[in-house]
């Protein structure tokens, strides 16, 4: 079960981090496509990289330089935003360990040796005498 939780959420944040990314490149890739373009050019440059690529090796020089450079650009800028998402993520889980394991002894300290290490001091009494009874 434990495997298959772990499995689980790594596809799951794949899934995630990987749909982040292709919505930011397809608003930002959009801004590049020719106006001329038939529809399936359209499409097969909003889908993948790879695709602009293909497309803009058919186009005349400029078109095709313009296409590919605006898809570069707005790949860059998802690969950007799936890092922030990630590193958002990662910050929200170390403060979440943080608060939340604060209270667990480190391994290898148990209760005798947390109290061997915490002083004794007795109200009214200096640190350098020792108490009698």
């Amino acid at each position: 079960m434990l495997q298959t939780s772990g499995e689980f959420a790594f596809a799951l944040g794949i899934a995630v981090l990987g749909s982040i990314g292709t919505v930011v490149y397809r608003n930002q890739v959009a801004n590049s496509i020719p106006a001329d373009l038939p529809a399936s050019a359209v499409q097969a440059s909003q889908d993948s990289l790879a695709g602009a690529t293909a497309i803009a090796e058919g186009l005349t020089q400029q078109v095709g330089k313009t296409l590919l450079t605006g898809a570069r650009e707005a790949f860059t800028v998802g690969l950007h935003a799936v890092a922030a998402a990630s590193g958002a993520i990662m910050l929200a889980i170390i403060v979440l360990v943080v608060t939340q394991l604060r209270h667990v002894r480190p391994i290898g300290k148990t209760q005798s040796n947390q109290a061997d290490s915490i002083p004794e001091v007795v109200p009214g009494v200096p640190k350098n005498q020792k108490q009698t009874s």
